[in-house]
Order: C-alpha cells, then sequence, then structure tokens
C-alpha cells in the first residue's frame, strides 16, 4: 500500500481535481474493474456511496469526481487489496518463527504427558471436592428400584410445587404495592 493521501488532498469540493488525484484515481477504477468475476458493477468507494452499493466504472467515475473519496478508505478492501496484504503479513510471520514452530516441543509434551512413567494413578480430589462428586452421583440414582426418577428429579419437581405458589403470591403482593403507590 502506497501512500494514499492523494486521494483527500487532491480532490476538492466544487470539482477541483488535481492531475495526480486524476491518474491515480484511473489506476484505481482500472485495478477495481479488472478484478471482476462476473458483471460490470462493483462497490462505490465515494462519500456519497461509502462502499454500500455497486456501481458501473461510468458512475464510479461521476460519483468520485463530485463526492470524492470515502473517508480512510486507504486500503482499498472492498477492491481486491486486503488478500494480498493477509498473504504478506501472513509470510513474514513464518519467516520470523522457528522451522517446525514449536511442533517438536508439543508433540514432546503430549508424550510426556500420556506415555512417560507408565500409567500413573489417578490423584484422590480434595475433601470438599470429593464430597461434591458423591452428591452428584447420588444425586443420579433412582429413588427407588421401581422406578426411572432420580433424587435430583424428585428435588427439582418438589421445589417448583412449593416455590411456584409462593413466588406467584409474592409477585400478586408486589403488583398490588405499585399500584397503590401510583393511584
Amino acid at each position: 500500500m502506497d501512500d494514499r493521501a492523494w486521494m483527500y488532498t487532491g480532490w476538492k469540493c466544487g470539482g477541483q481535481l488535481s492531475e495526480e488525484w486524476i491518474d491515480k484515481t484511473e489506476t484505481f477504477l482500472d485495478g477495481a474493474f479488472a478484478k471482476l468475476k462476473r458483471g460490470n458493477t462493483t462497490w462505490c468507494p465515494c462519500n456519497k456511496c461509502g462502499n454500500t452499493r455497486r456501481q458501473t466504472r461510468e458512475v464510479m467515475t461521476n460519483h468520485l469526481c463530485n463526492y470524492g473519496f470515502t473517508r480512510d478508505y486507504t486500503r482499498w478492501t472492498y477492491h481486491g487489496e486486503a488478500n494480498g496484504m493477509r498473504n504478506e503479513v501472513i509470510r513474514q510471520r513464518i519467516e520470523e518463527h522457528d522451522t517446525d514452530a514449536g511442533v517438536a516441543d508439543m508433540l514432546d509434551d503430549f508424550h510426556e504427558a500420556h506415555f512417560d512413567e507408565g500409567r500413573r494413578e489417578e490423584e484422590e480430589p480434595e475433601a470438599t471436592a470429593k464430597m461434591y462428586y458423591d452428591m452428584l452421583v447420588a444425586a443420579q440414582q433412582p429413588l427407588h428400584g421401581h422406578t426411572k426418577v432420580s433424587q435430583l428429579d424428585e428435588a427439582v419437581l418438589e421445589l417448583s410445587t412449593v416455590a411456584a405458589p409462593a413466588a406467584a403470591a409474592a409477585t400478586a403482593e408486589l403488583c398490588l404495592y405499585e399500584h397503590a403507590l401510583f393511584v
């Protein structure tokens, strides 16, 4: 991306255009329309359209001359420039790293964690964690041998039957209180 100050310094309201602006705008238009895969319209970067409307080359040229380029559009992402810049950044990052990019270290770590020192015994959890795990297991057990309903299911059902009427009564009382405040 070269210096794009010309896009804004070479255009003045009222149609005053510098030679540099005219030449470089023509080059921009040539590039933008050369990259079209189908059709004859592309996103118009003028101040009026702001890359939100597709225009033909003739209309876009007219718009750029009348309205100038949209503010801060110095990387022409709507006109095919982003891909080239991305490739340059990726290539630079790859060249900065070693050839295997740390893959050998990651494989060594994986091997140590899974295969070295034989099979490790699983550590016993702390007392509070063990109590929590035991409660989870117990909550999944059926209430008795003749049902599939778990202890957790029964507890939730019991809470919902007890809590629902209380919640409804509290809501009704709150509504009456608010009504009394605003009447």
